[in-house]
Parts: C-alpha cells; sequence; structure tokens
C-alpha cells in the first residue's frame, strides 16, 4: 500500500491546525490562546520542524520571550513537575520545545502531572503553568498519551506530507512564504528535479527569492531552470560576506570557482544584484544613521539580524553611488552575458572591480 493511501489525517489537516493557531493569536490572552501541550507527531522531520518554528514564532509574539529547548531524554519527572506547575506571581511565561518525545515511554505519566481545569478561562493567568510542545517523531500516537492530551484539553498536529493531489499546493504556498510565485509549468519542473523531498523544496525555493527579489510576475520555466539544483544557500551567504567584508581579492577567486565548476553566471550575476539593493535598502532606510529597526528591517528584505547587522558598518562607510553605479554594472553584464562574445568572469568581474573602486567613502 503507498504511504499515501490513507484513510486517517492528511495533510490539509495539518494546514487546517496552523491555521487554527494563527487565528487564535489574535486573541493575545495567553490562557486562551496557547493550550497547556501541543502534540506535533508524524514521521516527517520536516514538517515537525516547520511547527515547531510557526509555535515558537505564536509563542514569542504573544509574551516577547523565547522558548526553551529540551532533549526528552533529560526531562526527569521532577524537572517536568517543576515546569508544569510554574505558578508563580514573578515567574515568566515559558514555552518547553521537547524534543524526540517518542523517547519517552512514560510520557503519559508525566502529562498526568498536569491539572486539568474544567474551564480555563476562569482560571488565574499565573495558575496555568508552563506549556509544552512535544514533537513526537511517530506515525501513531499511543492511545494513553492522546487520551492525556485530550485530559488537559491540548492541541494535535498531525504532520503528514502531502500527498501527490496536494504537492502543488504545497509548493505555491511554500513559494508565496518567501515572496515568490511560480507558474504551473515552473512547478512542474521542480518536482521533476526533486520530486517530493519538502526538505530539498524549501531549500531551493529559498535560494530563487534570493535570485528574484521584488519579482511581481510568476517565474516561469526559462527563469527557473538555469539555476535549480546548482548554487547551494550557504554559497550565496559566503560571497555575500565576502563582500561585506570588503575581501575584493577572495571575492574574485570565490566568483571565479562557481563559474569554473559550470555554475551559471546569470545565477552569480543574480547574487551580486541582491546586494546591492540590499546596500540601498539598508544605507536608504537611514540604518546606519540610527533611524530605522534592525530587527523589522531585517524581516522585510527576507535576511537575517546578523546580516543586516554587517551590513551597517559596510554601507556606512560606502558611497550611495557606489551601489547605484554596481546595479547599472549589474544590468549591462545581464545584457554582455546573453549577448555578448566576452567572459564570463569578466563581465562579473567588473562589477566587484566597481564596488572595490567606492569602498572608501560615507553612505550619502
Amino acid at each position: 500500500m503507498s504511504k499515501f493511501d490513507r484513510t486517517g489525517p492528511t495533510y490539509r489537516d495539518f494546514v487546517a491546525a496552523l491555521g487554527r493557531f494563527a487565528s487564535g493569536s489574535e486573541n493575545r490572552d495567553i490562557g486562551s490562546v496557547f493550550p497547556r501541550v501541543v502534540l506535533a507527531w508524524g514521521e516527517s522531520d520536516y514538517l515537525l520542524g516547520r511547527t515547531a518554528d510557526f509555535i515558537r514564532e505564536q509563542w514569542h509574539g504573544l509574551t516577547g520571550v523565547g522558548a526553551t529547548s529540551v532533549e526528552a531524554g533529560d526531562l526527569n519527572a521532577e524537572r517536568f513537575r517543576e515546569a508544569a506547575l510554574q505558578t508563580s506571581l514573578f515567574d515568566s511565561d515559558s514555552l518547553y520545545v521537547v524534543r524526540r518525545a517518542e523517547k519517552r515511554a512514560d510520557l503519559p505519566k508525566l502529562l498526568s502531572l498536569i491539572p486539568a481545569f474544567a474551564n480555563k478561562e476562569k482560571v488565574p493567568h499565573q495558575s496555568l503553568g508552563g506549556r509544552f510542545l512535544l514533537l513526537y517523531n511517530k506515525a501513531k500516537v499511543p492511545v494513553d498519551l492522546r487520551r492525556e492530551v485530550s485530559r488537559i484539553n491540548g492541541v494535535e498536529i498531525p504532520c503528514v506530507e502531502p500527498g501527490p493531489g496536494e504537492i502543488n499546493r504545497f509548493l505555491s504556498a511554500l513559494a508565496r512564504k518567501y515572496h515568490i510565485d511560480l507558474n504551473a509549468d515552473a512547478i512542474a519542473l521542480m518536482l521533476e528535479c526533486f520530486g517530493r523531498d519538502l526538505v530539498r523544496l524549501d531549500n531551493e525555493i529559498r535560494i530563487l527569492s534570493l535570485l528574484f527579489p521584488n519579482r511581481a510576475e510568476p517565474l516561469t520555466v526559462a527563469d527557473i531552470a538555469p539555476h535549480v539544483g546548482l548554487i547551494r544557500e550557504d554559497e550565496i551567504f559566503a560571497l555575500d560576506n565576502l563582500l561585506v567584508g570588503r575581501q575584493w581579492s577572495r571575492a574574485q577567486l570565490f566568483l571565479t570557482e562557481l563559474l569554473n565548476r559550470g555554475e551559471s553566471p546569470i545565477a552569480v550575476l543574480g547574487i551580486l544584484a541582491r546586494h546591492c539593493r540590499n546596500a540601498l535598502h539598508i544605507g536608504e532606510a537611514g540604518n546606519v544613521r540610527g533611524g530605522s529597526d534592525a530587527g523589522a528591517l531585517a524581516s522585510r528584505l527576507r535576511l537575517p539580524f546578523s546580516v543586516v547587522r554587517s551590513y551597517t558598518s559596510y554601507v556606512g562607510s560606502m558611497k550611495a553611488s557606489t551601489f547605484r553605479q554596481a546595479l547599472a554594472a549589474c544590468s549591462e553584464a545581464d545584457i554582455k552575458l546573453k549577448s555578448a562574445r566576452i567572459s564570463d568572469g569578466m563581465v562579473l568581474n567588473r562589477i566587484l572591480e566597481t564596488l572595490e573602486s567606492g569602498s572608501q567613502g560615507r553612505f550619502q
């Protein structure tokens, strides 16, 4: 029998469960929004990880504090009881993300330590205690565990991967998450290349979002074919970090290595163009003068906070005109790479030379 011939929960149930969480977070009262226990179960490491990230984000949005990760094997009864019965008015709210929960055969017994309230809305907020997200990497949940989760008004999230009839919808939603769109043929190409490997699909979509920022129209096969399965995400950030560090010679060597091993020059050009745009966005937002919140800027640019922070010093010592000239050089390179009989390396190195020439100055 196929793994997708199911009579149990489906990927649609997974989406619906996360949707209920998202809609519930509009209510800012933690006691009524966040259950005592969330049981995320299933054999998909990818969806379990995605669920953990999602629940962490919801928790941080409600409380302003992060979650605590713990291995199930390290969570003894005494430690669990202390976390579950946290009742002090002076204790901050806590969410414990319990990894490899399936390793604890006594998990139902641990959950039995959590009292059940007939009407949680009437219970003082501070008496609700800690919350737990249990990541249970198994295809089925034992009856006694499910009974305990139900007893304390817990929530189950079935992490079931999309079947053949759902994978296109999954890929479209994944692309929108990274602020790009794929047409039907582009989706078909992605599935042809990577099948239903959700981790690989996520990585490839993330890379496409870095190569095609602010793209309004859906990406086509012609757009993505030169890039699919080639430059890795860590290499994109490696080249970017060399530029931010003004390591021009090393950046040229790295660029040459990418081309020599057969990477698409158009893909490398996309990295350089995005670098120039990011620098202009950060500089023009006034971040180098303390006029913009780095966290908000990182979210808008879809970059890690550490990357935006590294750009701050870099942009502050570069002329704005340098990035505009380099971006113009990117446009010229796009034409030359597609038509002129000039070495790809020479065309792309011209952009690096433009950046290096303006490495002394002030953004204005």
